[in-house]
């Protein structure tokens, strides 16, 4: 039984956020808690702290317990990579993928080509970095969607970030430009949205679930988008479409789970990750990579973990024990 060290920055909620906040990755105090609770559980001693400096000032003491990091930090394009090349640099096993995969997958468009040698396509994009790039949207089919290609958890992606025509980009791409640079242009995916959460160590899969997220009702998405006023703000949308899971594991097509599985297995360290994209007529098409998804009690891990047998605490206990097991290997390998 080892200590565990969590680093997570904190929110009370996200209720005065704007949709162009960059704090939809800090963890609310309705997540923290319970998470906090579960690590308590399976541990002698659970440390907090909510920066890489307070990690650091503290690093000697921790030489001999294991990491469990939800940290986001802000701006910093390298700031999905700090809390894991801390300890990589320590040598203290911790949870989750490592920096290399924390920075291929942080950007949208390298992700795709991480992918597509394992048939695993997404939508055709473009990136833009100025006003002056719009031209390159011309070559895509309309609806699009303007993503900040290096964020992850909905920041920067409003109900304003879907452009029907190519007359709406510009304004669109004015209003983000300044915040977010640069931006991903991608062709809307119609289908099912779809998480897939994947759990295992050294080519053995423990979970591997498919959870569907839904608006309601409404399954099979023709022009909606999952955006931080449907998941995280208060706002009128938030409180008419609210997003419910579904275990759809039964009827996802076994051609795309054995893409999904080779394309796990040969990404590295990544004890649990979540693969985000559209199923339409049974084919699997990402949105992106989420190596540091989210571990709270509502996400969609933790749903998959329940509908494989594991409670909140077990799945972090399953984590951990495979991260151990990862890291004695490679440190026995040295």
């Amino acid at each position: 039984m080892k200590n565990i060290v969590l680093m997570a920055d904190r929110v009370a909620d996200f209720a005065s956020e704007s949709s162009k906040s960059r704090k939809f990755e800090y963890t609310s105090d309705s997540s923290f808690d319970p998470l906090f609770s579960a690590l308590c559980e399976i541990s002698p001693k659970v440390y907090h702290y909510d920066s890489p400096s307070a990690l650091l000032d503290n690093i000697a003491k921790h030489s001999n317990d294991i990491v469990v990091t939800v940290w986001s930090g802000e701006k910093s394009r390298n700031r999905k990579a700090i809390i894991q090349s801390i300890c990589e640099g320590y040598n203290i096993p911790y949870v989750g993928a490592d920096s290399f995969l924390q920075i291929i997958s942080a950007d949208k468009h390298l992700s795709k080509v991480v992918c597509e040698p394992y048939g695993i396509l997404g939508a055709k994009d473009v990136l833009i970095s100025s006003i002056d790039d719009l031209w390159k949207a011309k070559s895509l089919k309309f609806p699009v969607v303007i993503k900040p290609n290096l964020e992850g958890g909905s920041i920067g992606i409003s109900q304003d970030s879907v452009a029907l025509c190519y007359e709406d980009l510009a304004p669109i791409c004015e209003q983000l430009l300044p915040l977010f640079t640069p931006l991903i242009v991608e062709e809307y995916l119609q289908g099912e949205e779809i998480n897939v959460c994947i759990a295992g160590v050294n080519g053995q899969i423990d979970v591997f679930q498919a959870v569907r997220q839904n608006l309601q009702d409404k399954t099979f998405f023709t022009s909606e988008i999952l955006s931080v006023e449907v998941k995280k703000i208060n706002s009128p949308i938030r409180s008419t479409e609210i997003v419910t899971k579904d275990i759809v594991t039964n009827e996802f097509p076994q051609k795309e789970k054995e893409k999904l599985i080779a394309l796990f297995n040969s990404l590295g360290k990544a004890e649990v990750m979540r693969i985000d994209g559209r199923l339409f007529n049974n084919e699997f098409r990402l949105i992106e990579l989420t190596p540091d998804c989210s571990l709270s009690q509502t996400a969609s891990v933790n749903t998959a973990f329940q509908a494989s047998g594991y409670s909140y605490p077990q799945m972090f206990q399953l984590l951990i024990d495979n991260t151990i097991k990862a890291w004695e290997f490679e440190n026995t390998s040295i």
